[in-house]
């Protein structure tokens, strides 16, 4: 025991370990309350309900990525690059962005309140999800705001508060999604999810301008412009999440419409929905590994910066396969606890779980692109796995419903491993 706990104490030695291993563990129980409350919707509001809700949330992160130009990436990037030299700099960007979030927010607000009922009757095929749509609308502009502030954080790297604060709000959400649900349907989901966004926001603001203080970072900055911000980092960063983002709801959409309708959407939000725990350590190591990556870019250090891909790469590998597997072979009894009318697509479901193992390893590649700020070559790097996704959406999922949507993620997912692993250092011209 005693050799146990001087090796965990010699490992937490490093800043980047020490900030992994708090990341890692509390969003693992944010990712395992996050599994949890996706079984309890599903419970509460039945598998076509749930499907309904899957087709709008995965609208909502559609449009909040794309109008929110990947902002809180760009953030965690040029505050973590700027931090330790240049707080005028840092100061420049958090304003920037700031107040594009809010502005955007405002304006998304604005123009989908006219159009509810179509939007409704469009998206979801029913004029009765008017208000939920007004909802979506409000969390698409707390989620772009909110997503900001979090790139903020993890640029400033305050990763062991965001990850406290990650774990309080998914529990509180977690305790109050059953009896809003039952009592008010998919309105009173999407209010209890918002409020946890809110709260969220409110927590995290506090820490953000405690630590401000600790840095000198100044109330105004300069030496960065929106423009700059814009053309170089957050427009290609914005084009990947639309392109990637939007292929994945088109194969969503193109389900929704086929005979079994939000059943199939149904049992490909939940296969998604647990993708979490396979993802778990690539999305906890990419918020602090961008950072690493961002100052070493900096500073020059490519030789120190491949190294940690591969290390990451490896690591990364073996962790989601064995997850990865471990979640197929349970995928019976985690589709029963959704309901017995999920237990039909069990096959789709561990195809979506399998083909997340090579789409993490192939992230981790990535990582060193954005953090060396090469977003138009991660755009690029995107071509081939979108170009199969989107071919094999639109013969698979006609065909075979759910389970080729399954099929063509699977696809997609080997395309993009093969081509970034070949391409080796994909960080040089």
């Amino acid at each position: 025991m005693r050799r146990l706990s001087s090796w965990v104490r010699g490992q937490l030695k490093s800043e980047f370990r020490r900030n992994a291993a708090w990341y890692t563990g509390l969003t693992g129980f944010q990712r395992i309350a996050a599994m949890v409350q996706t079984i309890l919707i599903a419970r509460a509001l039945g598998i076509t309900e749930y499907g309904v809700y899957g087709l709008l949330f995965g609208t909502i992160g559609l449009v909040a990525s794309t109008a929110g130009l990947q902002m809180g990436l760009t953030a965690t990037v040029f505050v973590a690059r700027y931090k330790q030299d240049a707080q005028a700099k840092v100061a420049a960007v958090i304003s920037v962005v700031s107040r594009f979030g809010w502005m955007v927010a405002g304006a998304i607000l604005l123009l989908t309140i006219p159009f509810t009922e179509n939007i409704s009757e469009y998206l979801l095929q029913s004029s009765s999800y008017q208000l939920a749509v007004l909802l979506g609308a409000v969390f698409v502009g707390a989620s772009i705001v909110s997503g900001i502030q979090n790139g903020v954080a993890q640029g400033l790297e305050l990763f062991g508060p965001i990850a406290k604060v990650n774990a309080a709000t998914a529990l509180l959400v977690l305790f109050s999604i059953v009896p809003a649900g039952g009592h008010f349907g998919l309105t009173g989901v999407l209010l209890v999810t918002l409020g946890g966004v809110v709260l969220k926001f409110a927590l995290l603001n506090g820490v953000i301008r405690r630590k401000r203080s600790d840095l000198s970072v100044p109330k105004r900055g300069e030496g960065v412009s929106f423009s700059t911000l814009v053309s170089s980092f957050a427009l290609p960063g914005m084009l990947v999440s639309l392109v990637v983002g939007g292929v994945t709801w088109f194969g969503m959409f193109i389900l929704s419409r086929q005979d079994s309708g939000f059943e199939g959407v149904a049992v490909v939000n939940a296969a998604l929905q647990w993708r979490g725990p396979v993802l778990l350590f690539l999305s906890a190591i990419s918020a602090v590994a961008i950072p690493r990556f961002s100052r070493l870019h900096a500073t020059g250090d490519g030789q120190q910066s491949h190294q940690l891909r591969r290390r990451l790469a490896l690591l990364n590998f073996a962790i989601a396969t064995t997850v990865g597997l471990a979640v197929i072979a349970g995928g019976g009894t985690i589709l029963g606890l959704y309901g017995q009318e999920f237990s039909g697509g069990r096959m789709a479901f561990s195809l979506i779980v399998l083909s997340t193992i090579p789409m993490v390893v192939a992230n981790v590649y990535m990582q060193e692109l954005v953090g060396a700020g090469r977003m138009w070559r991660q755009l690029w790097m995107h071509g081939p796995f979108l170009t199969i996704l989107f071919v094999s959406l639109l013969l698979l999922v006609p065909m075979y419903g759910a389970f080729g949507y399954a099929l063509s993620t699977f696809f997609g997912a080997l395309a993009f491993f093969v081509h970034v692993v070949t391409k080796g250092n994909v960080s040089e011209r």
